[in-house]
């Protein structure tokens, strides 16, 4: 099976299901669908697992998941910069929070 490379999505009639979302309808699951159990495990290969034989990674003197976990994380950070949001829609957030604040401590 090719995988296609991070960041290319390749979408067509088969990858939409469309068929499956109509039945599912609003609220409804996919797990339990053939398309599901087909596809799931055709887009998503995260970086940050290694395919490879256990012994042989350790061997090789490999992070765990944990450390490569956290650097990468460190180094998304680096370029992050908090979105920049209209007036308007922080206003109706915070409005969002305040009603649901009083709602909790009724």
């Amino acid at each position: 099976m090719v995988l296609p490379k991070a960041g290319v999505v390749e979408v067509d009639d088969e990858k939409l299901a469309m068929e499956d979302i109509i039945d599912a309808g609003p609220g409804g699951d996919f797990l339990r669908r053939r398309h599901t159990l087909i596809h799931c495990r055709e887009s998503l290969r995260p970086d940050l697992f290694v395919p490879d034989v256990l012994d042989n990674w350790i061997a090789a003197g490999r992070k765990d998941l944990f450390t490569r976990a956290h650097e990468l994380y460190e180094e998304l950070r680096k370029d992050l910069e908090p979105l920049s949001l209209p007036d308007d829609v922080k206003r109706d957030m915070d409005s969002v929070v305040q009603s649901a604040d009083k709602h909790l401590i009724a």
